[in-house]
């Protein structure tokens, strides 16, 4: 197990060595669980009660996992740094620049920052959606997948705007219902200064009867009798005027008394009047009596008060007009939809026309280098089935599969059913090879890329692997001294007894340390002046070529 271990990967190739069970299998799990691999207990230290790993990585401006921290607002200038803490008695955390982050989130940045190409790892080249972006990256396609792309968007923010309109037949029944309570509310005549003032109206007809009653009591009261109010009042005015000449305080009296006369005929004349004001009208009253019935009946419909009948009216009226509004606009959204999604059936199309002319070239390479990589029956194709009949993909309608058949009697089959661990990892570093200068994956790992190989073929490996370093940095573990050789920097992994515990280290090469090393992997035990000679070779060839 590793107790501690720091290492650091320069551009280009970097090659990592080391006996059989030195722990370069353990260091590339810890790598991958600083990526988002699957963590088990098993794996911390004995003693420990956690296990902690960090990887740093330094991006480049534009790179889609710098673009993933921007989205995810993990962003810190250019560098990216993961830590894994796996606990014994929890669940494992993980930080992004010392943010906290999921699992998933980990994993998708992972799978932006690093490519594994290992027997027991998850192999990208596997996947579809994989296959289809190193041919794309292959055929230099670029353009026309923007182009995709870009009609993809429009089509799907189109989409989803008809889609938030939502123009159901729920819609379209309560469009049909508004219209309805419209035309009901505008059958009735409403009127705002009817409303407010015909309940009053209907309750003074309603009573006219006993209101003119009353009156006409009154009436009586007052003039009705032999004896009237006035003629009273008439005779007690007398009576006051004839002490008033020998008693001074009567004639306030009779002041007062006469005044009451004027104020009472002034009353029989108001009182006369507002009787035949109050005469009985049965039409009006029953015209008023079916007016309200009929309001009324609305104003519960609605669950509202009378008054507010003309306000439940404008309602209606905006609401059906917004639906209305939303109709129109769905038209016009459909209409735009087709024109878009006739827009991108030509630019797939196109972009299918390209892939089909790439995949002939690129499945002839490609077989061409599994051969010098000790796969002489080899045969590699590429497959592509358009589905027109689906939904828009913003990578087009292309379902792209590499083929690969390893041996002359073999039918060509999916890369991931046919393939070993070995092939699969030549394979990867074949199409790896062809693509790379256009990969956006900034670090390549392979292990056991070579099993199985050697001599002139473990040289060719070596080339390819220098090949895709010059895009992107590779690290390739490896038993090959061939594949070693090829290394623009060397780690090496010893396994020490340390109070009686094993441990893992990993510690750099140079000059005559990293011959020697090559010189092992020759199969010298001890350095010999041919093997020491031998491993300068074959570090010198990739010099050399490097420098061409």
């Amino acid at each position: 197990m590793i107790e501690e271990a720091n290492a650091d990967f320069g551009k280009g190739l970097t090659v990592i060595t080391g006996e059989t069970g030195s722990g370069k299998s353990v260091f590339l799990q810890a790598l991958g669980l600083a990526l988002g691999s699957k963590a088990d207990t098993q794996m911390i230290r004995s003693g420990e009660e956690r296990a902690s790993i960090s990887a740093t990585f330094n991006l480049a401006t534009g790179s889609p996992a710098l673009s993933f921290l921007e989205e995810h607002q993990l962003d810190q200038k250019n560098e990216c740094i993961l830590r894994r803490i796996i606990n014994r008695d929890a669940r494992s955390r993980a930080f992004c620049n010392e943010t906290p982050i999921t699992l998933a989130t980990l994993e998708q940045l992972g799978r932006l920052l690093v490519d594994v190409h290992a027997q027991h790892a998850g192999r990208k080249i596997v996947d579809s959606a994989a296959q289809r972006e190193q041919l794309d990256a292959y055929g230099k396609l670029e353009e026309k997948i923007l182009t995709v792309k870009s009609v993809f968007q429009e089509w799907k923010s189109l989409s989803e705007q008809l889609k938030s309109i939502d123009n159901s037949d729920a819609n379209e029944a309560r469009k049909e219902l508004l219209e309805y309570q419209i035309l009901e509310l505008e059958d009735a005549n409403l009127d705002l200064d009817e409303l407010s003032s015909i309940e009053s109206e209907y309750k003074m007809l309603a009573k006219s009867d006993g209101y003119i009653a009353s009156l006409k009591e009154a009436d009586v009261i007052l003039s009705g009798n032999e004896n009237t109010v006035v003629e009273s009042l008439r005779t007690v005015i007398r009576y006051v005027k004839q002490i008033a000449s020998e008693v001074p305080a009567a004639a306030n009296l009779s002041c007062l008394l006469e005044q009451a006369e004027m104020s009472t005929e002034e009353a029989i004349h108001e009182l006369g009047l507002l009787g035949d004001s109050l005469e009985q009208d049965p039409k009006r009253l029953t015209y008023l009596d079916d007016r309200l019935r009929d309001l009324h009946a609305l104003s519960r419909k609605h669950g509202i008060e009378l008054q507010r009948l003309n306000e439940k009216y404008v309602s209606l009226q905006n609401e059906l007009g917004s639906l209305t509004s939303k109709s129109a606009e769905t038209q016009s959204l459909a209409k735009n939809i087709v024109a878009c999604r006739t827009k991108f059936d030509a630019a797939a199309k196109i972009l299918s026309l390209a892939r089909m002319k790439v995949r002939t070239r690129m499945s002839k390479e490609i077989t061409e280098k599994l051969k010098l990589l000790d796969m002489p029956y080899a045969n590699f194709e590429i497959s592509i089935h358009s589905m027109t009949d689906s939904e828009p993909h913003s990578s087009g309608v292309d379902q792209v599969e590499f083929l690969v058949s390893t041996n002359p009697e073999s039918s060509l089959c999916p890369l991931g059913k046919i393939a070993s661990g070995g092939e699969l990892s030549r394979i990867s570093l074949a199409v790896q090879s062809s693509t790379a200068a256009h990969s956006q994956v900034p670090c390549v790992i392979y292990d056991e890329v070579d099993t199985g190989i050697g001599g002139d073929t473990a040289n060719t490996v070596g080339e390819n692997l220098l090949l895709v370093a010059s895009h992107c940095q590779v690290i390739c573990i490896t038993h090959s001294p061939q594949v070693a050789g090829a290394g623009t920097s060397h780690l090496l992994m010893e396994k020490k007894i340390i109070n009686k515990q094993s441990s893992a280290q990993v510690k750099a090469v140079f000059g005559k340390s990293r011959e020697s090393e090559i010189s092992r992997m020759l199969g010298a035990k001890k350095g010999t002046t041919s093997s020491i000679a031998h491993a300068r070779d074959l570090i010198e060839v990739h010099v050399k070529s490097e420098s061409k």
